[in-house]
C-alpha cells in the first residue's frame, strides 16, 4: 500500500521538476501524503468516476510539463537533455574552439557553433556579446554604465555589447 509512497521518496530526493499524481484505494493514505508534502498534483482514490478524474489530472500533468522547456540536441552518439531554466548562460572558449553551458550543478563542453543555441532558445536568451548568451530568467540587473550583467546566483558577467537591453515581458 505505500509503495507509490516510498517511489514518491525516491523521485523527491533527485527530482523536484516531476508531476506526481497518487492513484489508490487506500483513501486514509491522503493525509500521509499532504503531510510529507510530496509536491503532488492531486490525490485520486479509486471509487466513483476516478478515471475521469485520472484523465484530467493527465491532461493537467501534460500542460505543466509542456510549459518547461526542454532543450535536446545530440553530438555523436550522446543525447543531451536540459531545462531551459537550468542553464544560466553559454559562451564560447576561444582556445577549445567549444561552447560552454553553465548550469548550477555542471559546465559542459560541447562542440556546437554559438548560433546553433541562438536558433535554439529565441528571444529567452539575451546576447551579452558576440560570444554569449545569457538566460533572461537569471538576469537580475543591468548596468550599462560598469558593464555588467548581475545573475540571480550573484555571478556579474561583462557585458560587451552597447546595444544589450531587458526586455521584461
Amino acid at each position: 500500500t505505500s509503495s507509490g509512497i516510498n517511489m514518491a521518496f525516491k523521485i523527491r530526493e533527485k527530482d523536484f521538476n516531476s508531476v506526481i499524481i497518487f492513484l489508490t484505494a487506500h483513501e486514509e493514505k491522503g493525509l500521509m501524503i499532504l503531510e510529507n508534502e510530496f509536491l503532488s498534483l492531486t490525490f485520486i482514490v479509486k471509487k466513483n468516476n476516478y478515471l475521469k478524474k485520472l484523465k484530467s489530472a493527465i491532461n493537467k500533468a501534460l500542460k505543466i510539463i509542456d510549459c518547461k522547456k526542454i532543450v535536446e540536441f545530440k553530438i555523436g552518439n550522446i543525447q543531451y537533455k536540459f531545462l531551459q531554466s537550468d542553464i544560466i548562460y553559454i559562451y564560447r572558449e576561444t582556445v577549445t574552439r567549444k561552447c560552454v553551458i553553465v548550469t548550477d550543478y555542471t559546465k559542459l563542453f560541447v562542440r556546437k557553433p554559438l548560433c546553433f543555441f541562438e536558433e535554439k532558445f529565441g528571444n529567452a536568451f539575451l546576447k551579452s556579446h558576440r560570444a554569449c548568451l545569457v538566460n533572461k530568467e537569471k538576469i537580475i540587473a543591468i548596468n550599462k554604465g560598469k558593464r555588467l550583467i548581475t545573475l540571480n546566483n550573484g555571478i556579474d558577467l561583462n557585458l560587451v555589447s552597447e546595444s544589450c537591453e531587458l526586455n521584461v515581458e
